[in-house]
């Protein structure tokens, strides 16, 4: 059992994961769904059946999937970083003199190295060795005539290696001493230059003419005071006041101010994600690239596309073991494993770039336009680009939600079908097989436990059922759900035996149900005339049914 953490009154508490988005709208059923009721384990409503996904849930609940990958990005980040941190640590060989003091020795935790002749590094009794056991060395302090040595113990013996540094010299040269009349002879320093005012560049000739603006502050009719009333943007305002500083009519400066267009309108575009860049002009384009009904507008059908496809393309599931239901230990460790494998061998986060030079996209050939938006995925190549709606899963062809992609044989996959490349995935919860044991029919796979009618959980194994929608349906609930009604003798038509259908009619097909309504001859097998719920095997029995005229 899962659960989700909710913070009510300051106070963190814990409620079952299919309570999460409970109540949302179904955006396929419409009112005809009360609102999502998550089944325990299966990740459909209860209500309508439809998907957790194909429910208006939360934005919270439709980001847990993408959270969890930025985990995983994270943990890479960090990886790195510390990888990074080791290699830029500096040894003590490279350490420069400036930040080594000469009269501190400190003992290097590498292994040392192979010890000399005793005899020519054994030290003298006029050494001050303090000895510190530290891995085997001990470390010593400099003595009175300032020589270093470290003790070491081969075989039973305490032998010191001497680093002697007595013929060093640590002095510096004294600097020469500075005469009265050398400083004297120095030029003086130049005097400041003069600031000059900036140059200002002579005004177009249309707007050399003087320009009398008068100062009526309390006159609601001034154009400054229509300019501020209408809160026009500082830059908007600096252009537009020389083009209409001649114009004295209150109405017509309000004309001139509307057919300006207004930047707050394209400020206002917020979206629900954008390509994590700086240049703005690019993320716009990026944007207007994808299809208008996919571009993740706050408040459009593209913020909602974008909402599913997050719970589509990243369940949770396959990638937290804590939101699976009920896994072994042993299952638990091979999901962790497959997780580490993945985010180390095929997980990726997509980049956009200008275009700079001809290229041709990936997915649809056709070439690249110069200073268009460009998506490129590391993992496939620095040669291969892809237009912005083209970067796209191999497998379901849906744009690839944020940019994430999964590398797999020169393809890239949604998260959803890279998984399933390696793994089954049960019809029934949703969740990747890592049992050793499963059941597979209709070509499909499912956990022994959760191979279970579609409407009543009984379990199936050894027992006829009914495939609906890809689904196992017990015969009780095919007979109460989806079984037809013969139109002759008004019995369920079983699962298991043939009948006729025309439009929205059925029967049985027997002699004793499907015969003609006049005559009772048999029709299986025959052709015959249709009417409603009734059928006739020729004209003439027809009009003997319904005369001319009636």
């Amino acid at each position: 059992m899962t659960t989700a953490d909710r913070i009510a009154s300051g106070v963190t508490e814990k409620i079952l994961t299919h309570e999460v988005g409970a109540g949302a709208p179904c955006l396929k059923c419409g009112d005809k769904c009360p609102g999502l009721d998550l089944h325990f384990w299966r990740k459909i409503c209860k209500n309508c059946k439809c998907k957790q996904e194909n429910h208006d849930v939360l934005a919270s609940v439709s980001t847990r999937g993408i959270d969890n990958i930025g985990k995983l990005l994270m943990q890479d980040k960090e990886a790195n970083q510390a990888t990074g941190q080791l290699d830029k640590a500096p040894s003590p060989e490279s350490r420069s003199p400036e930040k080594t003091s000469p009269k501190t020795v400190t003992a290097s935790t590498k292994p040392p190295p192979p010890a000399p002749k005793p005899a020519k590094h054994t030290s003298t009794a006029d050494h001050n060795v303090t000895p510190t056991q530290n891995g085997g060395i001990s470390q010593s302090q400099p003595n009175k005539t300032g020589n270093y040595n470290f003790s070491v113990e081969i075989g039973d013996k305490a032998h010191t290696l001497d680093f002697g540094i007595n013929d060093a010299d640590f002095s510096f040269p004294a600097p020469p001493e500075l005469k009265q009349e050398d400083v004297d002879d120095f030029p003086a320093p130049p005097p400041p230059e003069p600031e000059l005012p900036p140059v200002v560049p002579p005004l177009p000739q249309e707007f050399q003419d003087a320009v009398v603006i008068k100062d009526d502050s309390n006159d609601p009719s001034s154009y400054e005071n229509i300019v501020e009333a209408r809160e026009t943007p500082p830059s908007v305002n600096t252009q537009i006041t020389d083009a209409l500083a001649q114009k004295t009519n209150a109405d017509k400066l309000e004309e001139d101010l509307d057919s300006i267009p207004s930047l707050s309108d394209d400020e206002g575009v917020e979206y629900d994600w954008n390509p994590p860049i700086s240049d703005k002009k690019l993320i716009e384009s990026y944007i207007e690239a994808l299809p208008k009904d996919k571009q993740p507008v706050v408040g459009t059908e593209g913020a909602k596309y974008r909402k599913k496809q997050l719970m589509r393309q990243l369940p949770t599931h396959d990638q937290e073991p804590n939101e699976c239901h009920d896994l072994t230990p042993q299952e638990t460790q091979e999901m962790q494993l497959f997780v580490k494998q993945y985010r180390e061998k095929a997980l990726g986060v997509a980049k956009v770039e200008e275009n700079s030079k001809v290229k041709s996209c990936a997915e649809c050939r056709n070439p690249l336009t110069i200073t268009d938006p460009i998506v490129w995925a590391e993992r496939m190549g620095q040669e291969r680009h892809w237009h912005p709606g083209c970067f796209v899963c191999a497998e379901c062809k849906e744009l690839l939600v944020d940019l994430i992609y999964f590398y797999h044989e020169d393809k890239i996959y949604c998260g959803r079908h890279y998984c399933e490349l390696q793994k089954p995935r049960c019809a029934a919860c949703d969740e990747l097989i890592f049992a050793p044991e499963y059941t597979q029919a209709e070509d499909s796979y499912w956990h022994l436990k959760h191979f279970c009618c579609w409407h009543c959980d009984q379990p199936l194994g050894g027992k006829n059922y009914v495939p609906h929608d890809n689904q196992p349906v017990c015969i009780p609930c095919y007979e109460k759900t989806f079984a037809h009604t013969c139109s002759t003798c008004k019995e369920i038509i079983a699962p298991n035996t043939e009948w006729v259908t025309f439009e929205n009619h059925h029967w049985h097909a027997q002699a004793e149900c499907f015969k003609c309504t006049q005559c009772s001859q048999s029709l299986v097998g025959k052709p015959c005339i249709p009417k409603g719920d009734m059928v006739f095997c020729c004209s003439k029995c027809k009009r003997e049914k319904f005369p001319p005229g009636q």
